[in-house]
Parts: C-alpha cells; structure tokens; sequence
C-alpha cells in the first residue's frame, strides 16, 4: 500500500507541542518516491489533503496564530486545527480543508485534470 508521508525536519518541529510549520512538510508519493510509479486513487486525495494542510499551517505560523486563537478568529475548533498542525488528515475532507482556508481569508481555486489511466499499470501494485 503506497501512503503520503509527512515529515518534520530538524528544527522547524516545536518540541513543546510537536507542531510543524507548513514549511516543513514534504510529501513522498511512493514506496520508492518516484511520481511516476504513484497508481493508488487515494494517493491523489491524501496529497490534495496533505497541500491544504501544510497551507493551513503555514497560514497560523505566518499570522503568528496559536491554534486557540485561530479558533477564536475562525469558529473552527481548535481541536482540528491541532489535527491539522499534526498532519492528522484521515478525517478531515478536501471540502472541509478548503472550507478551514476561508475561514482564515483565503480563496481557493481547485484545478483537476482527467487522463485516461494506463491499462498496464492497472494490474501493477
């Protein structure tokens, strides 16, 4: 199973709280990081979710925002912005992610892009 996977790097972790700035998340999108062997449907979604995130992030840390005052500021619990700053993304959705940008003032603009999907990879995996 390939996942999306988030890393802290040294540094731009709070040792306190195990927050992350939106600048130290990198995603790797296979076992080996190669884009091109990334086959899994979810893949694309956990990615769409792990972009959101990570601008989330760097949003409360530009606005210098701890998450209780994001709360205040945005009506969302500080619970899922806590969620949020953890890379926490399973129960969180894509509408929900964007929805959370708002709510910090930012527009978001979605772009998806349809291909016909290579009948020899299918069987792959």
């Amino acid at each position: 199973m390939m996942k999306s996977v988030v890393e802290r790097t040294p540094g731009e972790a709070d040792a306190r709280s195990g927050a992350i700035s939106g600048d130290a998340i990198e995603i790797e999108l296979s076992r080996d990081g190669t884009e091109a062997s990334v086959r899994d449907r979810d893949t694309n979604l956990s990615l769409g979710k792990a972009r959101l995130g990570a601008r989330i992030a760097r949003i409360l840390d530009e606005a210098g925002l701890s998450i209780r005052q994001a709360e205040v500021r945005t009506g969302v619990s500080h619970i899922e912005f806590s969620r949020i700053r953890q890379a926490k993304l399973r129960r969180f959705t894509i509408d929900r992610l964007m929805a959370i940008l708002e709510a910090l003032g930012q527009d978001v603009e979605v772009s998806v892009t349809v291909h016909p999907r290579d009948i020899s990879a299918a069987g792959e995996g």
